[in-house]
């Protein structure tokens, strides 16, 4: 090769390295053939995100307000159609196509980034089998069942699938079985029929009821409270089944009695005695006496008024997780026209200045 041609390949190669080297920034991502999804949702599913307009950009130039400019990296794009890929198969899109392109205006250093889709057929809810689920009562079964039939013929999701199996699991933890544990998913797709048919595993464990709830009550307060009247507050019965939702709900029936700075009520299986199960209730409870003093300073009737009161609670009174209460409370009206020399002499529950 002649020193003319290095020269020339030389230079080819030195102006290409140029065009590479400058930072082209993001102006625009726009999709082709996307029917179902629209353009902005898209965007939000991938990698490369577009670069903000002038304003927000001269705003980030001298405060932490706005944005900066975003440069076009073409190593994104693999993430993007990844993302592109997976958002389009779990809403039932099983056989997409993508493709991309970029352009490059040398004068501007702008960018723009296009990606064009092939959607193909969408593909719906067909069948759905339960495994796992073998020994448990029918009731139940078919509660469980309801979910995955109103999904029949409706569009493949997701999320829609992912909700039914953790409406499954929750209907589990509430009829005795606390070991309930979603397994896994196989999903045949019926690219001819544009269906798709579920086999959904689960593991169970056995059916656990309610054997003893353990007190274990600190604070201040703690020997003045009785234990039964804890286990009565909770309204869960030894022999129950295990409910995950009662007792979320029992330990909120407990705090709400006032007696606790803290509460907690778990579950843990008791390994000495099969299918049963123990709750622990850790407490801590407060004072059984709160004297609340009050300032009382208001504008009424036109008038600038001020007082005192107090305010005194007795909890668990006379037992049951009561509560008394009682307030006392004293005031003058239009306190800069009062005549306190004779204030107590002219003392009157008529008076209506007291």
């Amino acid at each position: 090769m002649t020193s003319k041609k290095l020269l020339i390949v030389f230079f080819l190669l030195s102006n290409l390295t140029f065009i590479w080297a400058q930072k082209y920034e993001l102006q625009s991502i726009t999709f082709e053939g996307n029917d179902e999804f629209s353009n902005t949702r898209l965007k939000d599913v991938i990698v490369s995100k577009e670069s903000p307009m002038w304003f927000w950009k001269f705003l980030n130039s001298f405060s932490g307000l706005g944005g900066e400019a975003i440069i076009f990296d073409s190593s994104k794009i693999p993430f993007d159609l990844a993302a592109l890929k997976e958002y389009h198969r779990n809403n039932g899109f099983f056989e997409t196509y993508f493709n991309y392109r970029y352009e490059l205006d040398t004068s501007s250093l702008d960018a723009e980034l296009i990606y064009t889709i092939d959607e193909g057929e969408r593909s719906t809810f067909r069948s759905t089998f339960l495994f796992g689920l073998d020994e448990i009562p029918s009731l139940t079964y078919h509660s469980i069942l309801q979910d995955y039939l109103s999904s029949f013929n409706d569009w493949y999701n997701q999320d829609v699938l992912e909700q039914n199996i953790n409406n499954t699991i929750n209907t589990l933890l509430n009829s005795g079985y606390m070991n309930a544990r979603f397994d896994s998913t196989i999903i045949f797709r019926d690219t001819s029929a544009n269906s798709a048919d579920l086999n959904v595993y689960f593991n169970t464990g056995n059916r656990l009821r309610i054997d003893t709830i353990f007190i274990n009550k600190k604070g201040e307060g703690a020997d003045l409270v009785n234990e039964e009247l804890l286990r009565k507050i909770t309204g869960i019965e030894a022999g129950s089944y295990y409910n995950q939702d009662e007792i979320q709900r029992s330990q909120i029936r407990l705090f709400r009695t006032g007696l606790f700075n803290s509460i907690i009520l778990t579950a843990n299986q008791n390994e000495s005695t099969e299918n049963r199960v123990n709750l622990q209730l850790d407490g801590n409870i407060g004072y059984m006496h709160e004297l609340s003093p009050e300032i009382i300073v208001n504008n009424q009737q036109s008038a600038f008024n001020i007082g005192l009161g107090a305010n005194f609670i007795k909890k668990n009174f006379f037992g049951e997780a009561r509560k008394f209460t009682i307030g006392s409370s004293f005031g003058i009206q239009d306190i800069f026209n009062v005549d306190f020399k004779n204030l107590i002499k002219q003392f009157s529950f008529r008076d209506t200045t007291l």
